[in-house]
């Protein structure tokens, strides 16, 4: 089945207090992490972003196609929509710009299971990780909009892919490590031993 992976970058970052996909790390943004991993899944790549000055950012940053949500501010679920509609692949992998740490095994992992279902997302801490899934673009195309990536999840009968599972292509649960605040920031970069002085962004 082939794969359109979408980057989610269109968020305010307004808890980090600066544009969390610039944010540095060993060297590259965050962008630039998960757009890597973005491009060994996908046979297709694109980045969702809110509006255009967004838009001219990542421009700055990559040459790789980039879309407009079709309803800035109403969150990741119509982000993604709005992105299918653009998308080829009939397997649309959501991958939130905010997970530096993202691991491509684990895309193949929920794209494999695409074939049984509308949907697969995957359980790591104990909770549901719909940010981080996998989505038949033909069912999207029926839906009109979705208030949250867990309603979208429900909507299309996600298929879950149980941590056990999850941990065999990520043992750490490290594409779950999302960076909302300049804590989380830290944490990041505690654990892959960089430098916030020599990683933020200038």
């Amino acid at each position: 089945m082939r794969c359109t992976a979408v980057v989610l970058a269109g968020g305010a970052s307004r808890r980090m207090g600066s544009d969390k996909k610039l944010l540095m790390l060993n060297g590259r943004s965050f962008l630039e992490h998960v757009l890597e991993a973005a491009c060994r899944v996908g046979d297709e790549v694109m980045v969702a972003v809110a509006t255009e000055a967004q838009a001219e950012v990542v421009r700055r940053l990559c040459d790789t196609r980039v879309v407009l949500d079709s309803a800035p501010g109403a969150g990741p679920a119509m982000a993604l929509l709005s992105a299918s509609a653009h998308a080829s692949g009939e397997c649309i992998l959501s991958m939130p710009v905010d997970c530096p740490l993202v691991k491509p095994e684990l895309y193949f992992m929920l794209a494999g299971e695409l074939e049984h279902g509308n949907a697969c997302i995957p359980e790591a801490y104990g909770r549901l990780q719909p940010l981080h899934g996998a989505y038949r673009r033909s069912a999207m195309a029926e839906l009109k909009e979705a208030r949250s990536m867990y309603q979208l999840a429900e909507m299309l009968e996600a298929r879950v892919l149980p941590e056990s599972a999850v941990r065999r292509a990520d043992p750490q649960l490290e594409s779950f490590l999302n960076v909302n605040t300049p804590r989380d920031y830290r944490r990041i970069l505690e654990l892959c031993g960089a430098s916030e002085a020599g990683d933020s962004e200038s």
